[in-house]
């Protein structure tokens, strides 16, 4: 597996994670959890952003 193939893995399991994130935010009760869940949803946002803008050229 090459680079470009690692990425677009890495890509299609960020959007997973981002989905994930989002529907657990939408179910979430606790204050807390909402700002542990809307931390983890910007990181992961950021690491996807920087992921697509390294396969957007191919």
């Amino acid at each position: 597996m090459d680079t470009l193939d690692k990425l677009f893995a890495l890509q299609k399991s960020l959007s997973s994670d981002l989905s994930q994130v989002q529907k657990q935010l939408h179910t979430a009760k606790s204050p807390a959890a909402k700002v542990i869940l809307k931390s983890k949803y910007s990181l992961l946002y950021k690491l996807h952003q920087q992921v697509c803008d390294m396969v957007l050229p191919y």
